[in-house]
């Protein structure tokens, strides 16, 4: 299977690390993005990027 480019949205919740790593080491480009500038998942060297977004809940205009 060819590299693919993946979004992995929520990358603050407990399994985007693992999810972030395993995805990378299969060859793929891998960006995540979430609300939360903070969010460990954002952080990972195995990132290709990161996107921080306007929160959905409260900015849903922007987020759009």
């Amino acid at each position: 299977m060819p590299p693919v480019r993946i979004l992995l949205t929520s990358s603050r919740l407990p399994f985007a690390l693992s999810l972030i790593r395993n995805l990378a080491e299969a060859g793929h480009e891998v960006y995540a993005s979430d609300a939360y500038e903070l969010a460990s998942g954002s952080h990972s060297r195995y990132l290709s990027g990161r996107l921080v977004t306007a929160p959905p809940a409260t900015e849903t205009e922007k987020f759009v």
